[in-house]
């Protein structure tokens, strides 16, 4: 899990991690979470295969009347998937606005 403290106002948030699962289990589904006060704003999702590795890209926007914390955490379907690397950037903004595709 990574945090980052954010002061008010309006942002965009991406991060990136990289995941990787051992050789001898089945693939593992992983999916990472942005969330602001145990509300999500951002999500992906990627299957990785046995003995490799995969990165995870995910981005979301909010707009924070007081400062708060920013979350990244993953949670996979099995037991071996381990977090190699991660990464978070906040971009503060003018305003946020994020609209479904």
């Amino acid at each position: 899990m990574l945090g980052q403290n954010l002061s008010a106002g309006a942002y965009v948030v991406s991060a990136n991690v990289n995941v990787a699962v051992g050789g001898g289990t089945p693939a593992e589904e992983v999916l990472c979470t942005l969330t602001t006060g145990g509300e999500p704003h951002g999500e992906a999702g990627n299957t990785v295969p046995a003995n490799s590795s995969a990165t995870i890209s995910l981005s979301g926007t909010q707009s924070l009347s007081a400062g708060a914390t920013v979350t990244l955490a993953c949670v996979s379907t099995g037991a071996t998937a381990e977090v190699v690397a991660a990464n978070m950037i906040a971009t503060k903004v003018v305003s946020a606005t994020r609209s479904a595709q």
